[in-house]
């Protein structure tokens, strides 16, 4: 990758400067890996970051839910 786009920080490389890992500058969980993190099982950040952030965005659709029919 020789250029980020705007919206994006790099948050890992390798040793030659090949990007590794970016995330969003903006909020909300965007994360793009170019390594396979599965093969670390000591590290596992990535999985639990996503499970636990699914987790929340469902507790808060739940949490937020309308009931349609009460609208028409």
């Amino acid at each position: 990758m020789d250029r980020i786009a705007d919206g994006l920080w790099v948050t890992a490389a390798a040793q030659d400067g090949t990007v590794q890992a970016l995330e969003t500058t903006t909020g909300g969980w965007v994360l793009g890996v170019q390594f396979h993190p599965e093969q670390n099982p000591d590290d596992l950040r990535l999985f639990t970051g996503f499970v636990e952030t699914a987790r929340n965005y469902r507790k808060e659709r739940l949490e937020n839910a309308v009931d349609v029919h009460q609208h028409v």
